[in-house]
């Protein structure tokens, strides 16, 4: 071979070698991929191994604890071992069940709490993606466990429908204090705890009872071995926003209806609440009054109680009576004859409008009248309007005469200083159509009002 055929050789040797090493080294790392994924998966099966025996170390643990010790895990218990220098998470948790449902049971003394559920859960920090390895067995008690100074308490949480809710802690204070957490039913199971009373009590941001408070509470007592068994309605709260319309008179022209109109305080009422069946805002169930602040046009009523399931067919309509005032006298259902009321459906986690009709105390005064005074009679019942001659139209009619229902009694002066007349008079105010006026237009006693 000549020297221009040996240079052209030259170059290939370099490709050849170049070629030859990225093989080498492609199939190398493949080789290590493998090891490794060999090792990983090695050490999760490990991990796993560890974790099982751990599981099945916490169920000797728990079988071996006396019953009464058991049921102190109803709420769950954490704890951290470590093996080899890993981190393991050990939950254990102990839950009473039924013998006839195989489920805890809150419906029925006696029938709740046969035997209990003991559940250990295993998992490493150190492996997240790992699911964590769970165990679970029966432990029944011994004949004569549940002693004379001992009972049970089976608590459940329904929503507005009386479905269960679940995944509430759900807090037992009394002789003792304990916890438990709602299973799927609603049911938290308190066993073998010591007889005396107690107050069962739940709480989640945003919901309320029925009486609109943030927890729902109740009293209960624990008797000696017998299960007893108490229920607490519980769901997210919604709200009204409330306005108001009435029936003014300009004289002597007809009544004009649905006239803005204004109130101080409002209230709601339902069948279901606890007695005496009506809410205000007031303390202790509220911050304050629902409309304390003055006369207003629109006042809303928050941290209500959801009556009813509008999101079913067909729609199980539940709604509160909505009307003006703050106390029972101002009741539509009060009056003789008893007036129709108006009505919201108060929906969970929503604000809903609602319109209250106030019926119409029609005042027609003199033309030399400076101020109109009414105040409010029934009994239980307070408060004091004042207005001017500035309230009054052309007629001498009050413009906005709308005053929750009740007694009143309205007083009209001319303001005059020494020479001040006025005239009284005691009126009914029922009627939400629109009554013809009340003639105040002579005065004829002497004084102020």
């Amino acid at each position: 071979m000549d020297r221009v055929g040996l240079r052209d050789e030259r170059g290939s040797f370099l490709i050849e070698t170049i070629v030859a090493a990225v093989l080498v080294a492609v199939i190398a790392i493949a080789m290590l991929s493998a090891f490794d994924g060999a090792n990983r998966a090695s050490g999760r099966t490990k991990i796993r191994a560890i974790a099982g025996s751990l599981a099945q170390s916490d169920q000797e643990r728990m079988r071996s604890m006396p019953v009464s010790m058991l049921s102190g895990l109803a709420a769950g218990q954490s704890q951290d071992k470590f093996v080899d220098g890993v981190k393991y998470k050990v939950d254990s948790r102990a839950e009473w069940l039924a013998d006839d449902t195989a489920s805890t049971s809150c419906t029925a003394n006696g029938n709740a709490g046969d035997y209990m559920e003991i559940t250990s859960s295993v998992s490493s920090p150190s492996q997240p993606g790992l699911k964590p390895v769970v165990v679970k067995s029966l432990v029944t008690p011994a004949p004569g466990t549940l002693g004379v100074n001992q009972g049970s308490l089976a608590v459940t949480v329904v929503d507005r429908r009386g479905v269960g809710v679940p995944d509430l802690t759900v807090s037992l204070n009394g002789p003792i204090s304990a916890s438990d957490v709602t299973d799927k039913n609603g049911c938290a199971f308190f066993g073998y705890e010591p007889v005396g009373n107690y107050t069962a009590e739940t709480a989640r941001a945003g919901w309320v009872d029925v009486m609109g408070r943030p927890k729902a509470s109740k009293p209960v007592s624990i008797a000696s071995q017998q299960v007893s068994t108490m229920q607490l309605q519980y769901d997210a709260a919604g709200s009204a926003a409330v306005t108001f319309k009435t029936n003014a008179t300009d004289y002597p022209s007809s009544p004009r209806a649905g006239v803005t109109g204004t109130a101080r305080g409002i209230r709601l009422s339902h069948s279901q609440m606890e007695p005496p069946y009506v809410r205000d805002g007031a303390a202790p169930l509220g911050s304050s009054r629902w409309g304390n602040a003055g006369d207003q046009t629109a006042i809303v009523a928050d941290n209500v109680f959801p009556f009813g399931d509008m999101t079913v067919t067909p729609q199980q309509v539940s709604p509160y009576r909505v009307y003006a005032g703050t106390c029972d006298a101002n009741d539509p259902n009060n009056q003789s004859p008893a007036q129709t009321s108006d009505t919201v459906q108060i929906e969970p986690g929503k604000q809903t409008p609602a319109t209250v009709f106030l019926p119409a105390l029609n005042i027609r005064t003199a033309a030399s009248a400076k101020r109109i005074k009414i105040t409010a009679k029934s009994a239980g019942c307070s408060g004091v309007w004042t207005f001017t001659n500035a309230d009054l139209n052309a007629a001498g009619n009050l413009t906005f005469p709308g005053l929750p229902y009740g007694t009143y009694l309205v007083c009209v002066d001319d303001n005059n200083g020494a020479a001040t007349k006025n005239r009284s008079i005691t009126v009914n105010n029922f009627s939400r159509a629109g009554t013809s006026p009340v003639d105040l237009t002579t005065l004829s006693a002497s004084g102020a009002c």
